[in-house]
């Protein structure tokens, strides 16, 4: 759980962790103790396809490299930025024979992480056979 600490020291707190489907499987296999039958990952109790590592919800996206985790922050440190203002055109000819007006309107926006460092990326480390942190 050092990942929840590393957050905490960027003022951040972990909204979500995200691993490769891979990566999740193989994590809700591993056990807590070699004694003990609870695993890493619990259920959790508001939705049924959801695993939590302590209290965080685990996420799957392919888009995640094999053995990478990714802590993701509140989502006050993801935001929406408009990339090109809202263009809207209106045409009356396309539609003449119905008496109606067509319009389109287009806008490009971007995600954007004021703070990457709130972001927390563990890699497993192969050599070594545990995972190390990186930022």
């Amino acid at each position: 759980m050092s990942a929840v600490f590393r957050a905490a020291e960027q003022g951040a707190e972990l909204n979500a962790f995200v691993a490769n489907p891979a990566d999740a499987e193989a994590l809700a296999l591993i056990r807590r103790q070699t004694d003990s039958n609870k695993t890493l990952l619990a259920p959790d109790p508001t939705s049924r396809s959801r695993m939590l590592i302590q209290v965080v919800p685990l996420l799957t996206s392919p888009a995640i490299e094999v053995s990478t985790v990714c802590g993701i922050p509140n989502g006050y440190r993801a935001q929406i930025a408009v990339r090109k203002d809202v263009q809207v055109k209106v045409d009356a000819s396309a539609l003449f024979v119905r008496d109606l007006i067509a319009i389109k309107a287009t806008t490009r926006i971007a995600t954007v992480f004021p703070d990457p460092e709130a972001i927390i990326k563990i890699v497993a480390d192969a050599a070594a056979g545990d995972g190390t942190s990186t930022a």
